[in-house]
């Protein structure tokens, strides 16, 4: 009678398989550096604006023109309230209105179409920048009564500036 050996394949260890061909370890180092390629850049630019945003509740300069300008339109139109104590940071050109002999200070970007301006008021104890410069604001949205008319108005009220 004849022994019958069976052998484990796991047991066998490297003896047994093929050894790789050059253009199969050439594909593996191109996508183990494509890999890594996608990696670094996750790290290098999508982490870093998502440490020094994390704060921001409200990111208008992320959103495309129209989200833009949709998002500000029911912030100051429609469902002011709901946005209270949020922060929110939003870019475009610095203005001021004067009404009643108040001056009113807001940054104003183009909407979606490119024709009509959006704006949002806001209050800023530190220094000014001169009319009409690029600006980015990050603050908490806020209301006040107006004194004059007895309206209320929905603002940022500004931690951060600065001309872009």
């Amino acid at each position: 009678m004849r022994k019958v050996q069976v052998r484990n394949r796991a047991m066998q260890g490297v003896r047994g398989r093929r050894a790789w061909t050059k253009g199969q370890v050439i594909a593996l180092a191109v996508a183990i550096v494509g890999v890594v390629g996608i990696i670094a850049a996750f790290l290098i630019f999508w982490v870093p604006n998502k440490i020094r945003d994390k704060n921001v509740d409200i990111d208008l300069t992320a959103m495309s023109a129209t989200v833009a300008s949709g998002k500000v339109n029911e912030m100051v139109w429609e469902k002011q309230s709901a946005y209270l104590g949020k922060v929110v940071k939003v870019a475009g050109t610095y203005n001021t209105k004067v009404a009643y002999n108040t001056t009113y200070h807001y940054v104003s970007f183009a909407g979606s179409d490119a024709c009509c301006a959006n704006g949002i008021e806001f209050m800023y104890s530190g220094t000014l920048p001169a009319l009409n410069k690029k600006i980015e604001i990050i603050g908490v949205w806020s209301k006040y009564t107006d004194k004059n008319d007895n309206t209320v108005y929905y603002y940022v009220k500004v931690s951060s500036l600065k001309i872009i």
